[in-house]
């Protein structure tokens, strides 16, 4: 039916029918993890644990991910919010963090893959340094 490595290229809501979070449910859930941020069993606490070097980074990037909860909800789309606070860049990743974090979540439940299981903390590093505007041979030494 297609040729091998042909890439289709879908509209934001084209994955609603099969139960994934768009719009305003995407921003529900992307609260909701950033408000698991208080025991390190807790969901984003995890993630952003694996993803940083020291506590000063985790303690920034948690003030992140509660001004990501605070209003997240209230802005046009998670998208719309992260770029009105551009020059924050522990919002920025935080939130590409809870946007991969939520999709990933979203496709187990509908899908039940695999595709993320074992590489997670490797996508969530790399999404944190492209974030920060690092190098790409920095991405090769975070061995990712």
């Amino acid at each position: 039916m297609f040729k091998p490595n042909t890439l289709l290229i879908l509209g934001a809501g084209a994955c609603q029918e099969v139960g994934m979070p768009t719009g305003k449910a995407l921003a529900e859930k992307i609260a909701t993890l950033c408000s698991q941020t208080k025991r390190p069993d807790d969901q984003l606490f995890g993630d952003l644990h694996a993803a940083v070097r020291d506590m000063t980074e985790m303690s920034q990037l948690l003030d992140a991910a509660s001004i990501i909860r605070t209003g997240v909800c209230r802005a046009e789309s998670i998208d719309r919010f992260i770029d009105k606070r551009d020059d924050n860049q522990d919002v920025r990743s935080v939130g590409k963090i809870t946007i991969v974090r939520a999709i990933q979540m979203a496709e187990q439940n509908v899908h039940n893959t695999k595709y993320f299981r074992g590489t997670m903390h490797r996508v969530l590093r790399l999404v944190l340094l492209r974030t920060r505007g690092l190098c790409r041979s920095c991405e090769r030494q975070a061995k990712i």
